[in-house]
């Protein structure tokens, strides 16, 4: 079909450059019958892996058809499913801001993008027999699939967000899994930073790349705060430039690692396991469920992706902010957790604990009326009352494979070998 007529029939034309990119090269492959995962046969297999209510798979179903049967709605399923599904990893930030299909298309509105989401089951099958994938990890992974179609979406349009098909494509793709209480995704490492470790002592430290910018509290700095600049230099004689700390700030002073001392076991390129936090369902962030996490990752992946050779755990949260470590008490589960990895600077929002805390966005937070039965949320109305705001620090953090030693805080306990 033609993009300028998609467009026109289904009133997207504001949206027409977001949607433009690769639209022939899909239309090329578009099936001349009937689109497998548009048949009711499809969605009642895929109820097997997502359950949910007969009525749910029904109007699932009726509203498949819906789509079957209009042309443009037809191209556009197919125009997604290709985009999601059809080989490279996609754009996710261009998945996100896909546009909502009108509230006059009813039930087909609500559901068309659970149907694009699902479309990438069979993909999703194909991974895992492939590599043997056990069926509790597709279990447990899809669980969170489950959620998502089910959860609460936003209020900017009926049905699942694009955010959310976006996100939750990854577990379709076969490239996001859980492993008990985490998530682990393939991706790169991808921070400014390179990770050295001494040859005799085993310690590890960070040089920052050169040209990031820090606050003089050694933290990112925007574009309005003043800050001072890194530099960095490799070679084949070592390395010379700034070090970030194991405990999550930018040291101002240069320091040199000599290479006949110090290898490089880190770099922005390298192969990397991304670590996600699943929320929801009140489930705790248990220490100990955390690490075994870990353990079953350092299992899981050689076992099933043994050319994925990653070279550590890479995660970026609010749960890592340095805040928490002043404000929690030691037996917080957060804070523990940050003991156990290697933190650095990135880009943090100080709203983002209150929105998380107590799943509040928009409106002001009634404060007198927050509930206050954890510590994070007692730590946060404290400051609140106060009149002030979270303090940001930290935000992201690493973990070397062969440093997950759960329990043991490996980088907080280790001696540098040069004051800092």
């Amino acid at each position: 079909m033609q993009f300028d007529r998609m467009v026109t029939a289904l009133g997207l034309e504001e949206h027409a450059s977001l949607l433009r990119p690769r639209w022939e090269e899909s239309q090329r492959s578009l099936p001349s019958g009937e689109i497998e995962f548009l048949t009711a046969a499809f969605l009642r297999r895929a109820a097997e892996d997502v359950p949910s209510a007969p009525e749910g798979i029904e109007a699932a179903i009726a509203a498949a058809a819906t789509v079957a049967g209009d042309e443009a709605l037809r191209a556009l399923a197919w125009h997604y499913h290709c985009f999601l599904y059809g080989g490279e990893r996609p754009d996710w930030h261009r998945a996100t801001h896909w546009p909502r299909l009108a509230e006059g298309l009813g039930e087909t509105a609500r559901l068309f993008n659970s149907l694009v989401l699902l479309s990438g089951l069979s993909r999703m099958h194909a991974e895992h027999r492939a590599h043997g994938v056990p069926a509790e990890v597709i279990g447990a992974t899809l669980a969170n699939v489950r959620a998502g179609l089910g959860g609460p979406q936003d209020d900017h349009g009926p049905g699942m967000s694009p955010r959310n098909v976006a996100w939750f494509s990854n577990f379709l793709r076969g490239e996001l899994y859980r492993l008990g209480r985490l998530q682990f995704q393939f991706g790169t490492f991808g921070r400014p930073l390179r990770a050295f470790r001494h040859r005799e002592s085993r310690v590890v430290l960070a040089l920052s790349e050169g040209g990031t910018r820090f606050r003089a509290d050694g933290q990112r700095a925007t574009a309005e705060e003043e800050g001072w600049t890194t530099t960095l230099e490799v070679n084949e004689g070592g390395a010379m430039g700034y070090p970030i700390l194991p405990t999550g700030a930018a040291a101002r002073r240069v320091v040199s690692l000599p290479a006949g001392e110090w290898e490089e076991v880190l770099t922005p390129s390298d192969p990397a396991l991304w670590v996600h936090i699943p929320g929801g369902g009140g489930e705790p962030m248990a220490f100990d469920a955390c690490g075994d996490s870990f353990r079953q990752a350092l299992e899981f992946y050689p076992r099933h992706y043994p050319c994925f050779a990653f070279r550590a755990f890479v995660c970026e949260s609010w749960i890592l902010n340095t805040w928490f470590e002043a404000a929690l008490p030691p037996t917080s589960n957060m804070r523990r957790f940050q003991r156990e990895v290697y933190l650095f600077p990135c880009d943090l929002h100080p709203e983002e604990p209150v929105h998380m805390a107590f799943g509040h966005h928009g409106t002001p937070l009634d404060l007198r009326q927050a509930p206050r039965d954890t510590s994070l949320r007692r730590a946060v109305l404290e400051v609140l009352e106060a009149g002030g705001q979270i303090p940001t620090g930290g935000g992201g953090c690493f973990l070397l494979r062969e440093d997950v030693r759960w329990g043991e805080e490996v980088y907080r306990r280790q001696v540098l070998p040069f004051e800092l």
